[in-house]
């Protein structure tokens, strides 16, 4: 999820809570597997990514269920991740100091 997207969430949230109020998942619906990201990062920078066998197996997974946001707030998501993470490097890049 991009910031800019992240902090809407956000802000439209605590605009409807209250004191007492529902719980919403933020973030991405669309699972994407580590290795995955690794190799769009790689791609987008140019750079070929090593990867390990995984030993154990396990593969990590955190896919929040944000369809009560979707349909309660009227929220969506406004990049995929792959343009996400594009404005998020033209951010930092175009940061001065």
């Amino acid at each position: 999820m991009f910031s800019d997207d992240l902090a809407f969430w956000l802000t439209k949230i605590g605009f409807y809570s209250k004191i007492k109020t529902q719980i919403f998942d933020i973030g991405s619906d669309k699972p994407i597997e580590i290795h995955n990201l690794a190799k769009l990062i790689g791609k987008i920078f140019k750079k070929n990514i090593i990867f390990y066998d995984n030993k154990l197996g396990q593969v990590d997974k955190y896919l929040p269920n944000i369809k009560k946001a979707k349909e309660h707030l009227k929220l969506k998501i406004t990049y995929d991740l792959k343009k996400a993470i594009l404005l998020t490097i033209k951010e930092i890049n175009d940061q001065t100091y």
